[in-house]
């Protein structure tokens, strides 16, 4: 079963934030230019927003469920890391050691598609940030590269450590959302 999310900004009103998604293609990206225009961006618009390699990102759903879970406990005290923007990445990775998220899901100098996270008080700011940030990076918007797609299934099998029995039984989107789900019992 593949859960269906046709939305890519939404409010979280426990946490009183707005969170938004937009996937794109771009070639071969310097990473820390990357980051460095996403750090700036961010500034200006008063929004966190991470960058993942869209390769090993497992739908909308699994982003929205990690950004969910990643506020939730922030707003509770607890979490992984001083910065939400680390925090984001341990959730989408379902790891809690910062390193070894980024290493899992972070942008890559050789990856060819993105997708992006943004968090922010306002919808607008956070659309606004979505969209500086690809065109800054040079990324054309493409929110399809976010979806399951049949060339995600090794890299997502690999990155979450899934058993092939078991992707074949429940599916990998099930699959990585629970892994992402069983990161609140590390807290």
């Amino acid at each position: 079963m593949m859960l269906l999310m046709d939305f890519t900004t939404f409010r979280l009103p426990e946490v009183r934030k707005w969170v938004g998604m937009a996937g794109g293609r771009m070639e071969s990206p310097r990473v820390e230019e990357v980051l460095e225009k996403v750090r700036r961006i961010d500034g200006e618009r008063g929004t966190v927003t991470q960058v993942f390699d869209a390769h090993r990102v497992a739908g909308k759903a699994h982003l929205a469920h990690a950004a969910r879970l990643a506020l939730l406990h922030r707003s509770r005290g607890l979490g992984f890391a001083d910065s939400l923007a680390a925090e984001l990445a341990c959730w989408v990775a379902a790891d809690g050691q910062i390193k070894r998220a980024f290493e899992k899901v972070g942008l890559r100098e050789d990856s060819s598609t993105v997708a992006l996270l943004s968090v922010g008080e306002e919808r607008e700011g956070v659309e606004g940030a979505l969209s500086a940030v690809l065109r800054e990076i040079g990324a054309e918007r493409e929110d399809e590269v976010m979806e399951l797609l049949p060339s995600k299934l090794k890299p997502l099998t690999e990155v979450f450590s899934l058993p092939g029995e078991m992707v074949r039984k429940l599916g990998i989107q099930k699959l990585v959302l629970e892994r992402v789900a069983l990161l609140a019992l590390e807290l």
